[in-house]
């Protein structure tokens, strides 16, 4: 079988991302059962798609909060699962754009 190719990174210089962060994730999960990758332990998957992710999108990552294991924690901890929990809930968009300019335009302050 030949080598399967990396997927694109998400996101190498500061500004919005080319791909959207959904797209990109599912690329990159494509791109592990490809690879035979879903049997891979989660801190090599958190690895493979921290080197994915691009420098700006590293620099995201580590800024959202680093991902460290809390203490008390007894049940099987997955890394992998965590960071992209982390990346989906930074991306989670809950308002149109349309909503916000209108929020924005919109607002005043309180007296």
């Amino acid at each position: 079988m030949n080598a399967v190719a990396m997927p694109s990174t998400f996101s190498d210089v500061p500004g919005p991302p080319t791909e959207s962060w959904t797209q990109w994730i599912k690329c990159f999960e494509k791109h592990l059962e490809a690879i035979d990758g879903t049997k891979y332990d989660p801190g090599r998957k958190q690895a493979m798609m921290y080197i994915c992710l691009g420098v700006e999108g590293r620099r995201l990552l580590d800024h959202i909060a680093p991902i460290e294991k809390e203490e008390e924690e007894d049940q099987e901890w997955d890394v992998f699962t965590e960071a992209k929990a982390r990346m989906n809930n930074y991306f989670d968009t809950t308002m149109s754009v349309i909503m916000e300019r209108y929020n924005f335009y919109y607002r005043y302050q309180a007296q």
